[in-house]
């Protein structure tokens, strides 16, 4: 497990596999690490894909229903967000990490620590951890890519370990791949991502983005992403469909997509979507479409947007449960909601 005393810059401290010290400095907080507990005896050594049904390390169903959380923008608010997001009856917690402080955005470099926090406080919080890093965000340089994979590699020593296969599902990259993208590179890239996250020891479930910034399925559907699966020595990943803009905006749309990315047999879920005020998504028939089809979903995002996007934030209060915006009632509350759909993974039973 990670312990911190926090305050404001966290400092590593290793000492040994099986050591837990404590050290206090004035105006700092100290990071211990010790090791991380035994893993369970489990079905599954990981999160499970079977045809398009998700299990968890115990073979039961797992529907997602999750919410993001923009962690690595503002880890000193998004810390105190893990338990009101499980609150609201989310079973798990998409996690915004920046892979450097080289990107478009002007994300600042996510630290090991602050990573490895983040996953402690899902887990704490009995919510499925999906990290995932942001800073190539509908681009389509493969070089970008690799660079994000570099660092899950760094991070293998510290989260490619048995116990947080059971718990963690890895999202590679967030929206990676441009509409100008050739599916040849889009599936070259992936088939060297994933073969080098398992030589790096991740023995995960993994979850890929498709082209387009998310939004575009049809590499999902036309062979490429088949290929993907069949390269991965576990063939276990899920692929992830952004529900955004023309493609998603209408129902007479959103149907035929849905019967495409059925018919295609591959495990997909819906890794973020829209909403009728940013994008003319109707989110609500998101949620009964994948009521419908057992499908799941994972909505953007709790707090912290900005601009044209505030109108996704979930909540006005990063802490509190209590205090949803609109659109945070509608998608928690409704009908095919969250609260009235989601069952906590077993494996935190």
């Amino acid at each position: 497990m990670v312990y911190a005393v926090r305050m404001h810059t966290p400092i590593p401290f290793f000492n040994g596999i099986a050591s837990l010290l404590i050290v206090f400095f004035t105006g700092f907080s100290v990071l211990l690490q010790a090791a991380p507990p035994e893993p369970k005896e489990t079905l599954f050594e990981s999160f499970h894909a079977v045809g398009q049904e998700l299990f968890d390390p115990n073979g039961e169903p797992f529907l997602l229903r999750g919410i993001s959380l923009q962690y690595g923008d503002t880890p000193d608010l998004c810390r105190d967000s893990f338990i009101p997001i499980q609150e609201v009856g989310a079973n798990a917690v998409r996690i915004l990490w920046w892979e450097s402080d080289d990107n478009q955005y002007g994300g600042e470099k996510t630290s090991i620590e602050l990573m490895m926090e983040s996953i402690h406080l899902a887990l704490d919080a009995g919510l499925v951890a999906i990290p995932e890093f942001h800073g190539a965000t509908c681009q389509g340089d493969p070089a970008l890519l690799e660079r994000i994979v570099d660092r899950w590699v760094e991070l293998a020593p510290h989260l490619a370990h048995p116990y947080y296969a059971q718990h963690v599902i890895i999202n590679i990259a967030n929206e990676w791949g441009h509409i100008t993208l050739a599916r040849e590179i889009y599936e070259a890239a992936y088939v060297t991502a994933v073969q080098r996250l398992r030589e790096a020891g991740y023995r995960n479930l993994i979850m890929i983005d498709a082209n387009h910034c998310g939004q575009d399925f049809r590499f999902t559907v036309n062979g490429a992403s088949h290929r993907i699966l069949e390269s991965d020595p576990l063939r276990n990943i899920v692929f992830s469909i952004h529900a955004y803009n023309w493609l998603w905006d209408t129902r007479e749309e959103f149907d035929k997509n849905v019967r495409l990315l059925l018919a295609s047999e591959l495990p997909f879920v819906f890794g973020e979507h829209g909403s009728l005020d940013y994008d003319g998504v109707d989110a609500a028939y998101l949620q009964q479409t994948s009521d419908r089809y057992n499908l799941g979903y994972i909505s953007w995002s709790w707090r912290g947007n900005g601009g044209k996007s505030v109108v996704l934030d979930m909540s006005n209060r990063y802490d509190r449960s209590d205090d949803l915006t609109e659109y945070g009632d509608l998608i928690i509350n409704g009908l095919h909601g969250i609260r009235n759909t989601a069952r906590p993974a077993s494996i935190f039973e």
